[in-house]
């Protein structure tokens, strides 16, 4: 994404201090080789800092090498058991759309990568999350019961 132009003028600059201007050009969101500072996230209408920097935590757990990866190697499923909520996946949502890439085919992938049909419904996110955490549950179960038998 091309930077944003500073419309920081010298009352500004003198009133704030440059320490703190700075910290507004510093990467918030970071995917693989792409990030975004707080001025071009504001300009995609993010303003979810906190949620920028778990998406950060998360993707770099994931190990993608940018958002192009991400899109393409992973799909809701990679987020559903993490520590992010909506908020994580709005600014997700709006990185891919500044960069053009589908957000449904990613939104509807499966466990495989194979993406579901146009005609399927939408999930809401807070559904899969409890689908996986469902499905953790069942894992641990079936392992307690075999460790008893």
């Amino acid at each position: 994404m091309p930077p944003v132009k500073s419309p920081i003028d010298t009352t500004t600059k003198a009133a704030l201090g440059s320490t703190f201007l700075k910290t507004l050009e510093e990467p918030v969101l970071v995917i693989g080789k792409d990030s975004w500072n707080k001025r071009e996230l504001a300009a995609m209408g993010v303003v979810q800092t906190a949620a920028a920097r778990i998406v950060t935590r998360i993707v770099k757990e994931l190990g993608v090498k940018s958002l192009a990866d991400l899109h393409d190697r992973t799909g809701v499923y990679s987020l559903a058991t993490t520590r992010a909520g909506v908020t994580s996946l709005y600014v997700l949502f709006a990185a891919m759309r500044s960069e053009g890439l589908n957000i449904r085919d990613w939104y509807q992938k499966r466990h495989e990568g194979t993406t579901q049909p146009e005609t399927d419904a939408v999930i809401g996110f807070q559904g899969y999350k409890r689908r996986e955490a469902a499905a953790e549950q069942r894992t641990k179960d079936t392992k307690k019961k075999r460790k008893s038998a």
